[in-house]
């Protein structure tokens, strides 16, 4: 909510620069004075896009890569949405550590 003319604006914190804290950055940015604290050396979490991949004939493609957690409890919607609801889908494999 806006803050009247005489008052100064909270000040707020976002720890993490990829697509949920850029996103919360923006929004509570309109009423606080944000601070936005990424670890990396660049903004955008999993999702990224690289310039270093050179086709055969010597040119230079971007290519953007993202990371996606797919499981019922966190995707159900949207996997409904694109997947209609008689998806399914397989557990992942477990890692050995």
């Amino acid at each position: 909510m806006p803050r009247s003319s005489g008052e100064s604006a909270r000040r707020t914190a976002v720890v993490g620069g990829g697509v949920a804290g850029l996103t919360a950055a923006h929004i509570l940015g309109r009423a606080h004075r944000v601070t936005l604290y990424e670890a990396d050396d660049r903004l955008g979490g999993h999702a990224h896009t690289t310039r270093d991949l050179t086709s055969s004939d010597g040119r230079g493609h971007r290519v953007d890569s993202g990371f996606t957690v797919h499981n019922r409890r966190t995707t159900a919607a949207p996997t409904r949405t694109c997947c209609g609801s008689s998806t399914s889908s397989a557990p992942p494999p477990r890692s050995r550590r």
